[in-house]
């Protein structure tokens, strides 16, 4: 991954990438929980928001390692990194339960959405076992990453802007 693009540090290009998606992706599962007839196409999209996302968590840590061995090191600096760290694990646990809801969605819509489940792979998807298992845990692992990208993201942010002479 090049350190540069245009002359502008490569990091914060691509924080975005996560600092939206996740988000919007967060936003995507909620609506697949109050959207009946848009859940299926919701999951899939709440899958590809959150993957991508994740994806990019993880260049921004990468490329936030890279820029970190080009600037002074600070306990600022270091708490950033740290932040940003756990971020993308907390983007990728996220993906992850998305992944999980894909699955039980599409498990659900090969048998019937509201048939009596049959068989152990109907059983496990029982709607008073997983769904609200499944729903919780989107909830916190999806909540946990955009908090964590939001601190991550503002620390990195102070560390930007805070010598900047702010008189116009």
């Amino acid at each position: 991954m090049p350190n540069d693009i245009g002359g502008v540090p490569t990091h914060p290009l691509i924080v975005h990438v996560p600092v939206v998606l996740v988000p919007v992706a967060l936003i995507a599962v909620i609506a697949y929980f109050v959207a009946r007839p848009w859940r299926r196409p919701l999951a899939w999209i709440a899958g590809a928001l959150s993957g991508v996302g994740a994806l990019g968590a993880m260049l921004a840590a990468a490329s936030g390692e890279s820029l970190e061995e080009r600037v002074k090191e600070t306990s600022a600096l270091e708490d950033h990194a740290e932040l940003g760290e756990t971020a993308q694990v907390l983007a990728v646990v996220f993906f992850i339960v998305v992944v999980a809801l894909v699955v039980y969605q599409e498990i659900r819509s090969r048998h019937g959405d509201d048939s009596p489940p049959s068989g152990k792979v109907a059983t496990l998807a029982s709607r008073r076992l997983v769904y609200p298992a499944i729903m919780v845990l989107l909830l916190i692992s999806g909540g946990a990453a955009v908090v964590s990208l939001a601190v991550a993201g503002h620390a990195g942010a102070k560390i930007t802007w805070e010598n900047i002479d702010k008189t116009p």
